[in-house]
Formats: C-alpha cells, structure tokens, sequence
C-alpha cells in the first residue's frame, strides 16, 4: 500500500507544481488587485497540499517519526504568517 501511495504522489506533486506554474503566470494578466489576492490565496493552499504531499511521501519512505514533528513545525509556522 505504501508504493502505490508514493507511486501515486509522483503525479499528484507533478500536478500541483503545474497548477502553481498556471497560477503564477495567471497573475500577470489579472488586472483586478481582488482577483490577484484570489490567485494568491489559492497559490498558498496548492503550496500546503504540496508540502503536505511531499512530507507525507517523506515519512512513508524513511518512517521515522521525526518527520511528523518537522511537518507538523513546519505547518504551525507557516499558519502564523
């Protein structure tokens, strides 16, 4: 089960980082400051599930418990900026 899980975040991380890619260039042809906020906020959750999945991948292939510390670290300083 964990294989196909890694397997399978293989092209979810591939997908994400092109969802991210679309959004960035999107942003430039935004005239609106409302609709460039919205890309932005919607560039943050693309960038959480991103690290989310790669963390998740992380833990999965070494299964240390380290790794469960670090993200959830990782996510609580990222939640008060």
């Amino acid at each position: 089960m964990d294989k196909l899980i890694i397997e399978f975040s293989k092209y979810v991380l591939i997908t994400l980082m092109v969802i991210y890619t679309l959004q960035s260039i999107l942003i430039f042809a935004k005239r609106s400051e409302e609709a460039r906020e919205f890309l932005f906020i919607r560039q943050n959750v693309v960038m959480f599930c991103l690290h989310f999945v790669a963390f998740m991948v992380l833990y999965l292939q070494m299964n240390q418990s380290q790794i469960l510390f670090f993200t959830g670290n990782r996510h609580c300083i990222w939640q008060r900026h």
